[in-house]
């Protein structure tokens, strides 16, 4: 597993209708990925220690937590496997009617 981007990135800060509506998108190092938020909410961050290894796992919570929240924005952090990357986000209600997404990290891990 090879982190490729550790920038946090604003996706979205509005009212939730159109969050949940829209499809959101980004490139990152060529890397293109079209998403709903509904890919995203259903992957609680937590959850991931299910799937990697505890040094892989602790690898993860280092460069994108604190805690299982984001360490900049501080909502809920959630993720997305696809193919080979694995995709951070952070997501929640930041102030009421007031919704944020933010890209925190993307994995490759076939290395």
């Amino acid at each position: 597993m090879k982190l490729i981007h550790n920038n946090t990135e604003k996706l979205y800060d509005g009212l939730g209708d159109p969050l949940y509506k829209e499809k959101k998108e980004f490139t990152i190092k060529g890397y293109h990925k079209t998403f709903k938020i509904w890919d995203l909410v259903k992957n609680k961050f937590k959850n991931l220690k299910d799937i990697f290894s505890e040094e892989e796992f602790n690898q993860i919570v280092i460069t994108s937590s604190n805690t299982y929240r984001s360490k900049e924005s501080n909502l809920g952090l959630y993720y997305i496997l696809d193919d080979n990357y694995l995709l951070i986000f952070s997501h929640g209600e930041k102030q009421p009617a007031r919704y944020q997404l933010f890209l925190e990290a993307v994995y490759t891990l076939d290395e």
